[in-house]
């Protein structure tokens, strides 16, 4: 056994796997055992593990310095922020990429809105997935009911997810719809402090519940009835996951404000924020952290962004895309205890439904990792599901080969 006396509770392992090495989406433990991955780790790793080109950009890099503070800038800091911005959706074009990671973005967009507007409160959806700190647990409205974290804030309000698993008085996603935007007007009405909300166009850490073009549009006409800002955390989707880079780009709305993080730079810490330049209200010491926009980091997501122009994303995306829901709608068909298949581009939910199928999701995800799978648990949603992430880079026989592994663990 490993010892993990040393290690505080919240970071141990769920499992005694050390892995020793690893390239594209498979990775090998130490005795020798290959996984695929169907998470891209932390949700985060687009390209894969050890991308050569990735990899031989962040050592010449390295060549060159190894750390700049924000008294000084580099050429890939600004090169990436400019091309960042020439990417962005309209009106967006204004930038700050010296931030570590999606939770420091989202700070940023809680900063820049209630310095903007003199007001305090946000407005998310329930069980959102918007970062560790304390402000964005507080923000996310998972932890309400059971634990409450002290600092920050604490100005938020909550309205629920555009789906019937969050309402269950509606029978479909449109009724549901409806019922989550008459939520936030309600809120809105009665909360004249409410000056942001924010909303992930997909919930991933939830299950997967993918708000639609429509809904989107509506939360964006009800910002502008109240005067209030629109927040798109892109973290989960940005930069080729939709086979775009930005989901506000693939469902043509309009954020006044977008965060971004994991898949700008993958497998380096970065993470930015594109705003409306009335946003950019704050100081020099007001929103930079030691490691953002670290010169490693900016240089191998400008390589990222080039890799993406070139790979043909939005054909790859949809030929995967397609491949995943026609492998897994046979899988429903098979074993009608999963209750639902959800999800767009590279991004898919397994719901199994509560006291469906035969065994647990959680149990299901334990199964799939001894079988050589590696997925991700949605224990911020209703804990039903199983989310699949699949990297830019994997091969129809590699998705072929991952659920014919989880079929395999769908049986005690």
């Amino acid at each position: 056994m490993i010892d993990y006396r040393h290690l505080t509770k919240n970071i141990i392992p769920e499992n005694n796997i050390i892995i020793a090495k690893a390239r594209g989406i498979i990775l090998w433990d130490t005795e020798g055992k290959d996984y695929i991955d169907f998470s891209a780790q932390t949700l985060n790793l687009s390209q894969g593990q050890c991308h050569p080109e990735l990899t031989k950009t962040a050592i010449t890099q390295l060549r060159h310095y190894t750390f700049l503070s924000s008294r000084f800038v580099c050429e890939p800091f600004l090169q990436l922020s400019k091309t960042i911005v020439n990417l962005a959706p309209k009106g967006l074009t204004k930038i700050n990429i010296k931030l570590s990671d999606g939770s420091d973005a989202n700070e940023s967009a809680f900063k820049r809105v209630r310095s903007y507007h003199k007001k305090q409160t946000i407005a998310s959806l329930y069980k959102s997935h918007l970062g560790e700190t304390s402000e964005t647990l507080a923000a996310s409205g998972k932890h309400s009911k059971n634990r409450y974290y002290t600092g920050g804030s604490q100005k938020f309000v909550f309205f629920p997810p555009p789906h019937p698993d969050f309402i269950p008085s509606c029978e479909t996603v449109k009724e549901a719809e409806k019922t989550s935007l008459l939520g936030l007007k309600n809120l809105i009405a009665e909360n004249s402090d409410i000056c942001g909300v924010i909303v992930e166009p997909i919930m991933v850490n939830a299950g997967v519940y993918i708000l639609s073009p429509s809904y989107l549009n509506g939360l964006r006409a009800l910002c502008d009835d109240y005067q209030i800002s629109l927040i798109f955390d892109e973290i989960q989707t940005a930069f080729g996951w939709l086979g775009t880079f930005f989901a506000a780009s693939r469902y043509k709305a309009s954020p006044d404000i977008l965060t971004m993080g994991k898949a700008i730079s993958p497998g380096f810490p970065l993470a930015a924020i594109l705003m409306r330049p009335k946003y950019d209200v704050l100081e020099y010491g007001e929103d930079e952290f030691t490691n953002g926009g670290h010169p490693l980091s900016c240089a191998v997501a400008l390589k990222n962004i080039e890799i993406i122009k070139h790979m043909k994303i939005k054909k790859i995306v949809s030929e995967r895309s397609a491949l995943i829901l026609k492998l897994l709608t046979a899988l429903q068909k098979k074993h009608p205890f999963i209750k639902e298949i959800r999800g767009e581009g590279l991004i898919w939910g397994i719901d199994f439904g509560k006291n469906i199928s035969p065994l647990g999701a959680n149990q299901i995800y334990t199964r799939a990792l001894s079988n050589g799978l590696i997925l991700r648990k949605s224990c911020d949603g209703l804990g039903s599901s199983l989310v699949i992430k699949l990297p830019l880079t994997i091969t129809a026989a590699e998705i072929e080969e991952g659920i014919k592994r989880l079929e395999q663990s769908l049986f005690p």
